[in-house]
């Protein structure tokens, strides 16, 4: 419990919040660039196996918006 009398709601780790930031922090520095490719193309896979006419519209957006922004 905390000082006030409220319960508390999860288990407090030592340094989580720390390694989260840095986590956090060397993916948004692409230093994990390999793993988040390889992770965003394991997801789409599965949105086509889940539900592929949303998978399609979903692709859709996401062709045009690369093209828009450079990224094709």
């Amino acid at each position: 419990y905390y000082e006030d009398g409220r319960e508390h709601t999860y288990h407090y780790v030592p340094g989580k919040n720390e390694a989260m930031s840095m986590a956090k922090s060397a993916i948004l520095q692409k230093e994990f660039r390999n793993e988040r490719k390889m992770l965003d193309v394991s997801y789409r896979m599965f949105r086509f196996m889940v539900n592929p006419k949303q998978a399609l519209i979903a692709e859709a957006k996401r062709l045009v918006k690369d093209a828009l922004t450079g990224k094709i």
